[in-house]
């Protein structure tokens, strides 16, 4: 506290450090997340409580934290003391379950993809290698007449012929006839 001319005393600002505790001041003003009253408090401060007690678990934990350091064990974070519980007895077990449930799981899709190749081979490619010998024997390809039998096959039907002549002539008379109107005039 400083004294003045006057005689009276004022407080003189603290600037706190990390480590210290700090001065007292004496200012009136009220502590941190207080309420007086109302709908949140009875009116004593809430500062003064912590804000959040440690559980059982929490505790046990510090302990055993503390007591790894007292052994010589740095630099060990509450995760690793997991490592410390032994494994699990059926952890082997367990591991042969996963790798069989994982070959299966990629088996199967081969099991799918499979059964449609193995139709397409047993039925389809049979009926194919047993169709084309038929048709070579039924169409008469591999004869003497085999490129008379051939045009043949690829020849247009007759009446389709005529009647493709009959409209392109007929074509032609309206073509001639439209022509003859336009020089006319009309």
């Amino acid at each position: 506290m400083r004294q003045t001319n006057s005689g009276q005393s004022r407080a003189t600002p603290v600037t706190p450090t990390f480590g210290q505790p700090t001065a007292p001041s004496t200012t009136t003003a009220p502590p941190p997340f207080s309420f007086s009253g109302g709908v949140f408090g009875n009116g004593a401060p809430t500062s003064k409580r912590p804000l959040h007690e440690p559980s059982e678990h929490e505790k046990l934990v510090a302990e055993a934290m503390s007591a790894l350091t007292k052994l010589g064990y740095t630099h060990i974070t509450p995760e690793d003391l997991g490592k410390l519980v032994p494994p699990d007895v059926y952890e082997q077990e367990m591991d042969v379950m996963a790798e069989v449930r994982a070959y299966f799981q990629v088996a199967y899709k081969r099991v799918i993809d499979n059964i449609p190749m193995a139709i397409d081979q047993s039925f389809l490619f049979a009926f194919a290698y047993a169709l084309q010998p038929y048709l070579i024997k039924k169409l008469g390809l591999g004869t003497a007449t085999s490129s008379q039998r051939c045009a043949l096959y690829l020849a247009e039907d007759p009446n389709v012929v005529a009647e493709r002549e009959e409209l392109t002539a007929r074509k032609k008379r309206l073509e001639s006839v439209q022509t003859e109107l336009y020089n006319f005039g009309l």
